[in-house]
């Protein structure tokens, strides 16, 4: 092999590769020079700096240990430090291999495989720093007569492969930008609210760094938007603050780790400029928070091409965060059972106790159990309330709790498997069901042939010629109740629901 190949980074490359079948000692009198930090790169290259003997090649095959073994391309440009000794010079450097810094990582050795037995050693515990503070140190190392691939290395850190933060100031190149909110939609992605001003280079898409992971903004739910906010805070750029705004969403089914995320604002030139996402700009839109933050982003969110994905994903995310209801005392089973959900108030409990107490010879006549779901939180109220009907009812009787803002039978399934039950009637909190509907209810739950049904609930939008109140078959296209052989559920009337649930509903609908 000529001295030519034997310097081509192939053949540096398996030199180091050869490294990771021999047995390794570190001595002290092979040290080569010290790694006093590093800074990984997320497109997965680590940054060094320290010190160096002269000695040592300025590009050279390097096997890296840190509980195992990584070869790599180590690069290095030096510069002069006043602390060090003659023969020895500062250094910062890039290493190429499949090696990051983890939690466990404490100290590391660098083999130099040209210049065997000689190494870099690192401190203990290894410093990790942000890619930004490696940027600041090239500018201060420009005028220290920086000697080797100096200019190599800079444009490799500014590279658009590169995700370090801030990397088009350190090019000189004029950015500005602002971020005014990034809601957190769980099971769905993302949205990042906020302004650029880029003279220099037009923004031409944005893309997120997210746990490791790089997701372009959807083009369904990314727009740009005037902000003539800006003209007073940037009169030299006040033209482009006819499409400085900008609202980009970000699809991502998985969590939403906010830590070192950044967005990259993709130019039309290939290159691009990365800034890290304030954590303290994040909030969740979930359990009725962040529903306005939303509204004011896409001001006709029902329109939106996403909205009946966004609509399902937040729906799903209610029912896997409900707690299921556990039983206040031992469950009494009941093939057949009434469910009634028990409203959040004090005044609420005592009204339903009142009413199914009167009830109550109807249910046993007709051989129907009766089970309640209230709040964990109403405890203390619902105990002696369900002990004395317990007393009086000839029939089994049960309590369940639940957490949450309020008891929701939605899903009864986890109460029907607590009670065996197989035909049932269920009515949601603050539902009046007089008694002759609940008989007309029990004799069509008790006949022998039953077709699947509906009880029509006042304000839940019925047909015309179907009275609220009336038995009458599931029609195409109406919510049916739970898949249970033999069910009629009662959806009584509900908490009013929130802007933003009642336009995703419409979406949902008109999609559906």
């Amino acid at each position: 092999m000529s001295p030519q190949d034997s310097t081509s980074p192939a053949a540096q490359l398996q030199a180091a590769e050869a490294l990771t079948t021999q047995t390794l000692r570190f001595h002290p009198d092979h040290q080569a020079g010290f790694i006093e930090f590093a800074a990984p790169d997320e497109s997965g290259r680590c940054w060094f700096g320290g010190w160096v003997r002269d000695a040592a090649p300025d590009e050279d095959g390097a096997l890296l240990l840190d509980r195992r073994k990584f070869p790599g391309l180590l690069r290095l440009c030096r510069y002069h430090r006043d602390d060090l000794p003659p023969g020895a010079s500062g250094f910062l450097g890039l290493f190429e291999g499949e090696w990051q810094p983890g939690p466990a990582t404490t100290e590391i050795f660098l083999a130099l495989a040209g210049a065997a037995p000689a190494h870099l050693r690192s401190l203990s515990p290894l410093r990790v720093v942000p890619l930004r503070d490696v940027a600041l140190l090239f500018e201060q190392v420009e005028g220290c007569r920086p000697r080797g691939p100096f200019a190599a290395l800079r444009d490799a850190l500014l590279a658009p492969d590169s995700w370090m933060a801030g990397n088009a100031q350190a090019a000189g190149l004029p950015l500005h930008c602002g971020f005014d909110q990034v809601l957190l939609l769980p099971g769905f992605g993302c949205v990042v609210e906020g302004w650029v001003l880029s003279p220099a280079r037009p923004v031409a898409g944005f893309t997120l760094r997210l746990d490791g992971l790089s997701i372009p903004a959807a083009a369904e739910g990314t727009r740009r938007r005037a902000r003539p906010d800006l003209r007073e805070a940037f009169p030299a750029l006040a033209p482009l603050a006819a499409e400085a705004g900008f609202v980009a969403l970000f699809r991502h089914a998985g969590p939403l780790p906010l830590a070192g995320a950044m967005l990259r604002f993709v130019h039309p030139d290939g290159t691009a400029s990365n800034e890290e996402l304030p954590a303290a700009r994040a909030g969740w839109v979930e359990a009725g928070l962040g529903e306005a933050e939303l509204l004011r982003a896409y001001p006709a969110l029902e329109y939106e091409p996403f909205a009946p994905a966004l609509a399902q994903a937040l729906a799903a995310r209610r029912l896997a965060g409900r707690p299921a209801p556990r039983p206040a005392l031992p469950p009494a089973p009941a093939p057949r059972a009434v469910l009634r959900a028990v409203g959040g108030t004090r005044s609420e409990a005592f009204r339903l106790f009142d009413e199914a107490a009167a009830h109550a010879p109807l249910l046993a006549a007709r051989g129907f159990g009766i089970a309640f779901l209230g709040l964990e939180t109403q405890r203390d109220v619902l105990l002696p309330l369900f002990h004395g009907f317990r007393r009086a009812f000839a029939g089994p009787a049960s309590l369940f709790l639940a957490g949450g803002a309020a008891p929701s039978l939605a899903e009864p399934a986890p109460l029907l498997a607590a009670l065996g039950t197989e035909r049932f009637l269920a009515m949601e909190a603050f539902t009046r069901l007089p008694a002759p509907l609940l008989e007309q209810a029990l004799d069509h739950l008790a006949a022998p042939r039953l077709r699947e049904a509906v009880i029509l609930g006042q304000g839940l939008g019925a047909a015309a010629a179907e009275p609220a109140g009336l038995l009458g078959p599931a029609a195409p296209g109406r919510a049916r109740p739970p898949a249970v052989l033999g069910t009629v559920a009662w959806t009584g009337p509900r908490p009013r629901p929130s802007e933003m649930e009642r336009r995703l509903a419409l979406a949902a609908a008109v999609a559906a």
